[in-house]
């Protein structure tokens, strides 16, 4: 990978500073809201639920057995729920300390995603390796061409 414009890496040390002393206030790992897999109720004018059923919708509402990449996945929730709902999930963060908080929701609730910490702009992914990769609210936080 060629190496990153200095103002663009620079940017990316402020963000996950940030970042990390934002998450190291979490106190403790938080339960996981299944809400968003399991509930036949939607939540109108949700921007969560909104974005969750974007990516459901996209697939006919089945997302067993689709790889999914999650981008800036903060505290995972979105990960989380897809894995719960079937999908072969990856999802990162520029935080290690999100990361870490993740690992342990996805540990302590059995659910499977494989959760690495990345900036978009220092993503190594291979060509056509997910069937869809998703984020939300997380452009304003790229420098990609």
């Amino acid at each position: 990978m060629p190496a990153l414009d200095p103002h663009v890496a620079a940017r990316i040390a402020h963000e996950r500073e940030y970042h990390e002393r934002h998450y190291a206030q979490v106190p403790g790992p938080p339960g996981v809201n299944f809400d968003l897999a399991e509930s036949p109720r939607r939540k109108l004018r949700n921007l969560t639920w909104a974005h969750y059923d974007t990516v459901l919708d996209y697939f006919g509402r089945d997302v067993r057995d689709r790889r999914i990449l999650v981008v800036g996945c903060g505290l995972g929730d979105v990960a989380l729920n897809l894995a719960r709902n079937g999908a072969t999930v990856d999802a990162f963060d520029l935080s290690a300390t999100a990361i870490a908080i993740c690992t342990e929701r996805a540990r302590a609730c059995q659910v499977a995603v494989r959760f690495f910490v990345s900036s978009c702009e220092e993503l190594e992914a291979e060509p056509e390796s997910y069937d869809a990769v998703v984020g939300n609210m997380i452009l304003h936080h790229v420098d990609i061409p």
